[in-house]
């Protein structure tokens, strides 16, 4: 039986969550269980590939909006 490789786990994809958790660290955010499942989720829907080639700031305002958007969804069904 062959191992499938977990598309989230790929060299390309740690260097996006990487990417991305660094907008929260710039906005003094704790990174917590639920800013890597965002990271995860921003990842899925190919914000990591096209944040990449953006201003850091415009992506730090954009990325902060989306996740506290993300969560107040995410905790209202928890």
């Amino acid at each position: 039986m062959k191992m499938t490789r977990d598309w989230r786990k790929s060299d390309e994809r740690f260097q996006q969550r990487q990417f991305l958790m660094s907008s929260f660290v710039r906005a003094g955010r704790v990174i917590y269980s639920d800013v890597y499942e965002f990271c995860d989720h921003a990842i899925s829907q190919g914000y990591g590939e096209t944040l990449q080639k953006k201003d850091l700031m415009e992506v730090d305002s954009w990325l902060m909006r989306m996740y506290d958007e993300w969560k107040a969804a995410y905790d209202s069904i928890r």
